[in-house]
């Protein structure tokens, strides 16, 4: 008998482990899931065409998104590195 419960017993928190390592590995991931080229794309059209600040949207990356602060930082500084060697012109409404 005790043996019985004893092996219920490692059952039942292996399983409460493994649901928890899936949750924490799901969350960890968000950030692997968004495409980078897509990331690029949305920092480029925040900074270049609405005119935001780029540590506001490196705010957003990492608050929204998971995304790691080198991660962000790095994004933002390509983004800023590509507007400077391109001529943008702003995308937002004439007002």
């Amino acid at each position: 008998m005790d043996a019985w419960l004893v092996g219920f017993t490692l059952v039942v928190v292996g399983v409460a482990l493994s649901g928890l390592g899936y949750r924490l590995g799901a969350r960890h991931r968000i950030a692997l899931l968004v495409p980078w080229s897509l990331l690029q794309e949305l920092a480029l059209h925040k900074i270049c065409c609405c005119g935001e600040d780029g540590e506001r949207v490196r705010l957003e990356l990492v608050a929204h998104l998971k995304l790691s602060r080198e991660e962000a930082e790095s994004l933002v500084r390509d983004v800023s590195a590509k507007r400077e060697r391109a001529s943008w012109r702003s995308c937002a409404p004439n007002r």
